[in-house]
């Protein structure tokens, strides 16, 4: 009855907060603030009602039923993206309080009504337990996300952005609609209760795992169905850029999960390696883009690509391990794919907000021109050190331990045998060993070049400071990204109940006492404490005084003499310019004059993905929509004849 209240009480805030846009315009400002604490509060309730449901160890608890069109219903698997809703929509909610007054138009109602749309829609796609509910509260998530990406549509590059991901994610849901078809066309129901009892009798179930795998995987954004997501995630308002980062890609995991562990029996070992390297593919690939990006936000897009890849990829080895039996290494790859989804969603938020911070304080996205802003935002570099370490898997912080169970599953596979588990197990570890280095590099240039050095343009740094309502936010969600460091066996053993009822094994491993011990915090405190005191004593640091500048070659040291964010990845583009394909005539070339100076203007890295696919497919459909368009005369006897062709097909067809 407690679940059912607190499911209630948190749908009735997030309508509220929905609500708000029919307010008077002239109390637009508080009507975003009000909605602004529904959102909030509401994301909080949810937070609260996933994680006592895990912690009290239920099954499953049925919420609100109506006819046999909508059915909402918590499991522990739901309950645990809940808790991701939650706390990220809890903090995002908090920093939209106050970020949300940049936009003081009309539609500042209209921005906070659907970012509570979004929240409750997120809410429903988890919550949901038959095929027409999930769909339904998918396709509001879908238009919520769509309209909040549109917010500026008075720009060209944001309505093309954000028409360009809601034909990507219709396109998505199609497969996804294919394959609820596939299943209830077998079960006679839309129930997924009736999918759960029937995993074991499904026919053809390689075929629907692989339609849910295209449909997932283009809402999670991973290569080849990608392009959308360095598009939107950039041109959305921060807080909007934050949650569809660190959570609507999310419920793409939590969608593809629900095929693998609930409705589909043991698949074949070729769907385990599709999906293993489709999500390594997607992860190579965002991590390399994630080093010769300049705009802020595409580097945080093009590493939620990198990140979505390493999560699938830790569901693909589950896959593998589960068509050989090995249903405790499937366990654990699950186990990581899970770890990695709510420490994700810690970090990404994190990143987010602090990008917006920095946006609006230099009011401009190309890190070529920021620098040295460590200086007039200490707080906020310190919290980008820690989120940029936590991003990169480094030891002591959240996204560690996902990252170091995958890596000793992926080295678990060629020991299932044959030749072909060897090879796939020893690609996928050198795969993941260029994703681990590529993602370091590129937050190493990220962190260096933001907040470190001389400032590299020309910025009014008196108005650079750090607002508390924005910064408290941010440091919630640093801090969350620390604490599931230091308190990795808890968020292990919190994910570990979550896969209870769904391995045979699980039980049997109890609080997972091996990582327990691993991952004490007290060890972790006190080996990070010797670490420190062990650099200390090594580097022999002595107290330095420096009044002038460092002499360098008899050349006064300048803002234009230190690394900048396109030079730092030189060498990484010329090592994979084959795919790259860096053209410096064209840099060369490009020249502007500032100030009676030549400066040269380098050219933009284009996605050689939507170079050589879809924009070769786009001018094909337009190509063939101008034929097709010649058929469509206005003639009734022409279409009368159309009529009859057809009719007359129809009949030899029957005929033989």
């Amino acid at each position: 009855m407690m679940y059912k209240v607190l499911f209630y009480l948190f749908s009735l805030l997030y309508v509220l907060g929905l609500g708000i846009v029919f307010l008077p315009s002239k109390d637009r400002v508080f009507a975003h603030k009000l909605g602004s604490m529904f959102s909030g509060v509401a994301s909080a309730l949810a937070f609260i009602t996933g994680l006592i449901f895990i912690l009290a160890g239920n099954e499953y608890l049925a919420l609100f039923k109506l006819g046999f069109f909508l059915d909402f219903a918590i499991d522990r698997l739901s309950a645990f993206f809940l808790v991701i809703i939650g706390v990220a929509g809890t903090i995002a909610s908090a920093y939209a309080y106050a970020y949300g007054l940049n936009y003081t138009n009309d539609k500042l109602k209209l921005l906070t009504a659907q970012w509570s749309t979004f929240l409750f829609s997120m809410s429903l796609v988890v919550l949901s337990y038959n095929a027409l509910s999930f769909l339904f509260a998918w396709e509001i998530m879908a238009i919520a996300s769509f309209l909040l990406v549109n917010h500026e549509q008075y720009k060209k590059i944001t309505w093309q952005a954000a028409y360009q991901y809601i034909l990507m994610t219709n396109l998505g849901t199609a497969f996804i609609i294919a394959a609820f078809f596939m299943l209830a066309s077998q079960t006679l129901s839309l129930d997924f209760n009736s999918f759960i009892f029937a995993k074991n009798s499904i026919q053809n179930s390689e075929l629907i795992l692989l339609l849910a795998l295209v449909g997932f995987a283009t809402k999670a954004g991973l290569v080849p169905m990608h392009i959308w997501l360095p598009n939107a995630h950039p041109i959305a308002p921060t807080h909007v850029s934050a949650l569809m980062s660190g959570v609507m890609l999310k419920m793409a995991v939590y969608g593809f999960l629900r095929f693998t562990l609930d409705f589909l029996g043991r698949p074949e070992f070729y769907i385990g390696v599709a999906t293993l390297f489709l999500g390594l593919l997607s992860g190579f690939l965002g991590a390399l883009f994630l080093q010769v990006q300049t705009d802020m936000k595409k580097i945080l897009a093009y590493s939620s690509i990198e990140h979505l890849g390493i999560i699938f990829s830790a569901i693909g080895a589950g896959l593998i391990f589960a068509s050989a039996g090995a249903d405790y290494a499937a366990y654990i790859c699950y186990l990581a794919a899970l770890i990695h989804s709510l420490n994700h969603s810690f970090i990404k938020t994190a990143l987010f907000l602090i990008a917006g911070s920095v946006i609006h304080n230099t009011h401009t996205r190309n890190i070529e021109h920021m620098g040295g802003l460590i200086n007039y935002m200490p707080i906020t570099a310190a919290c980008t050190l820690i989120a940029s370490m936590s991003i990169c898997a480094l030891p002591f912080t959240g996204g560690f331990l996902g990252e170091w169970l995958l890596v000793l599953s992926l080295l678990k596979i060629p020991e299932l045998g044959g030749g072909y588990s060897s090879v796939v197990g020893t690609v996928a570890v050198i795969f993941f060993g260029f994703i681990s280095a590529l993602s370091l590099g590129g937050f190493v240039r990220f962190f260096g070049i933001v907040f470190l050095g001389k400032t590299r343009a020309k910025l009014n740094t008196a108005n650079i400071s750090e607002s508390p309502f924005i910064t408290r936010p941010i440091i919630a969600a640093t801090a969350l990204c620390l604490i599931s460091g230091f308190f990795a066996a808890y968020i292990a053993n919190f994910a570990s109940v979550v896969l209870g009822s769904k391995f045979d094994v699980a039980p049997s491993i109890g609080v997972l006492n091996v990582y327990t011990t691993a991952f004490s915090p007290l060890l972790l405190v006190l080996l990070l404490l010797v670490l420190m005191f062990a650099l200390y004593k090594s580097l022999n640091i002595k107290q330095v005084t420096i009044s002038k500048e460092v002499w360098s070659c008899g050349i006064y040291p300048t803002a234009r003499m230190q690394y900048s964010a396109i030079g730092f990845s030189k060498p990484v583009r010329r090592i994979f310019a084959f795919y790259l394909q860096p053209n410096s005539d064209t840099v060369a070339k490009q020249v502007k004059i500032v100030d009676g100076k030549k400066v040269f203007v380098p050219a933009n890295i284009k996605d050689v993905i939507s170079d050589k696919l879809y924009n070769p497919l786009q001018a094909f459909l337009i190509k063939a929509s101008g034929m097709l368009r010649r058929l469509q005369a206005g003639g009734v006897q022409l279409y009368v004849s159309y009529i009859l062709i057809t009719t007359i097909c129809v009949l030899i067809y029957g005929a033989r």
